[in-house]
């Protein structure tokens, strides 16, 4: 009979062990796989929802600064949802709700946005009517609440309030039950006309840049 050298085995089973993973070695890494997944997908899912409120604001804003913009160079004065349902005022609300403008006729639209275009407007750009949003009917809408501040909001010719008072919108995720931890966005459209986009404080109830340090900037407690 026949017997292995101590240095032939050695490497025998070196070679027999290089050929695939040890049950030791699946284990540990099915392990490493499931723990990266569960805290992974959590993240990755939050940060999905928050783009969702982030374009939707940015969206808002783009449309806010337009209507202005329009309003200066038509010399036009604007009321922002001058008959609107008080239980609509800072009330978080659907988009559709308060400013999607596209599916209401001329007299409904009023009611939200007010800019009446009369016999002296000529041209294509008096056919169109005014509106909140640079773009209507995106996606985004059916994943935000948002929220005004204020009803029979006045602007005149210079884009400007008439009282010289801030309008606040507040965009969140409609998911914030389920993710405390998703981040409330607002714009301010100041009473001098100046438009701002930032991060909701509920702490202080103020409109950042960022979120300040152990400030509550989600829906938590509302």
């Amino acid at each position: 009979m026949k017997y292995l050298s101590r240095s032939k085995f050695s490497r025998s089973s070196r070679k027999r062990l290089n050929c695939g993973f040890t049950l030791i070695e699946m284990i540990v890494v099915i392990t490493i796989i499931g723990l990266a997944t569960t805290w992974a997908l959590p993240q990755f899912k939050r940060s999905l929802e928050q783009s969702k409120v982030d374009r939707y604001t940015q969206n808002l804003e783009s449309g806010l600064f337009n209507l202005k913009t329009r309003l200066q160079k038509s010399s036009k004065k604007c009321t922002f949802f001058d008959k609107i349902s008080n239980q609509k005022v800072n009330t978080y609300t659907k988009p559709g709700q308060l400013v999607e403008l596209n599916k209401f006729n001329a007299e409904e639209r009023g009611k939200y946005l007010d800019c009446l275009i009369d016999d002296r407007d000529i041209g294509l750009e008096s056919e169109t009517p005014f509106r909140y949003l640079q773009r209507e009917g995106t996606s985004d809408k059916n994943n935000v609440e948002i929220l005004t501040s204020s009803e029979k909001y006045k602007l005149n010719n210079l884009g400007a309030n008439t009282e010289g008072k801030d309008l606040v919108f507040r965009v969140r995720s409609n998911q914030w039950k389920e993710d405390k931890r998703l981040n409330t966005r607002c714009i301010i459209y100041s009473g001098n006309g100046h438009l701002y986009r930032g991060t909701w404080s509920y702490t202080d109830s103020r409109c950042f840049d960022y979120c300040p340090e152990n400030h509550n900037c989600n829906a938590k407690n509302t």
